[in-house]
């Protein structure tokens, strides 16, 4: 079996949708909805076995995963534990005044997700410290 989120359940349900467009259809089918089951346990699996997770760094340059460090520690430095920060304004300043790549400002925060040591809120426009 394999892990869902709502946000992948609803995937799955667009992708339902436009196999059914596809075709000209009004509505979506339980042929579309396995088509688009399959095609999210293809693609999820493949990712997983790829270690190309979310937060994974694995895969990346050795200058590509100190930048993403260094943008974690300024992160943690910039966001006192329990502050919240809009996370547009974060990218923003990091990427225009720090001269940090917005690929490693993302990647770290990120992996600062998928280790607690951050969360989104409202809607992910906000990023909260945890830890």
């Amino acid at each position: 079996t394999v892990p869902i989120t709502v946000r992948q359940l609803e995937a799955v349900v667009r992708i339902a949708e436009s196999l059914a467009k596809l075709e000209l259809a009004y509505e979506a089918t339980t042929e579309h909805v396995a088509e688009a089951i399959r095609l999210f346990k293809v693609s999820t699996l493949n990712a997983a076995n790829n270690c190309a997770l979310p937060g994974d760094i694995s895969s990346l340059g050795q200058d590509q995963v100190r930048e993403i460090q260094s943008v974690e520690e300024q992160i943690k430095r910039r966001v006192p534990i329990g502050s919240t920060v809009a996370q547009k304004k974060l990218i923003d300043e990091f990427v225009a005044l720090q001269g940090y790549s917005q690929f490693a400002v993302r990647k770290a925060i990120q992996v600062m997700l998928d280790r607690g040591e951050v969360r989104h809120a409202s809607q992910q426009k906000l990023i909260k410290r945890m830890r």
